[in-house]
């Protein structure tokens, strides 16, 4: 393939701000995710999903699909019951919807990931969820209020490398 524009080359690091890091994902919440995996697959190109299920600690449940379209991951998020509000929020309760939710970015290290908490730190940001499971990835998300939306970072440990290299490219 003919490289099409040289883009210039991602410090990793969110010292220099939350929007510096390595972009590597972009998600959707939904209320159905089988109908939005199909409106992705026939109208946008996504070949394949992976799948990804989740108990949530309060109750509720996650059910994401991923895809690789290109560079970027694309996640298609649908939650239910208790706990889920962070997910469902910004979604119709009477009518099919997708909806942005956010843009995340990979850390490439421990000194990046502590860069990234005394940046949140310094500027006071919300961060309304946030999570670590060892061996496999640490994660949080910041909201941009100015922007409408969340942020996400995490960084992957083996098991989360692993997974993220499984994910079907379209």
């Amino acid at each position: 393939m003919t490289k099409i524009v040289n883009r210039p080359k991602t410090n990793g690091s969110p010292r220099n701000g939350l929007l510096c890091g390595e972009h590597v994902q972009i998600a959707y919440v939904t209320n159905d995710l089988d109908r939005a995996c199909a409106i992705f697959c026939d109208r946008y190109g996504v070949k394949e999903f992976a799948n990804l299920d989740a108990d949530l600690p309060a109750g509720g449940n996650m059910r994401v699909k991923l895809a690789w379209s290109g560079g970027t991951m694309l996640e298609l998020i649908e939650a239910s019951g208790p706990g889920t509000a962070f997910y469902t929020d910004r979604l119709p309760v009477d009518q099919f919807s997708i909806q942005f939710h956010h843009v995340a970015y990979i850390l490439d290290g421990l000194t990046a990931w502590n860069e990234l908490e005394d940046r949140i730190a310094a500027e006071e940001r919300s961060v309304p969820l946030r999570g670590d499971t060892p061996g496999y990835m640490r994660f949080c998300y910041v909201y941009a209020e100015e922007l409408g939306h969340y942020l996400e970072y995490f960084l992957l440990d083996a098991e989360g490398i692993a997974f993220f290299e499984s994910i079907p490219g379209s």
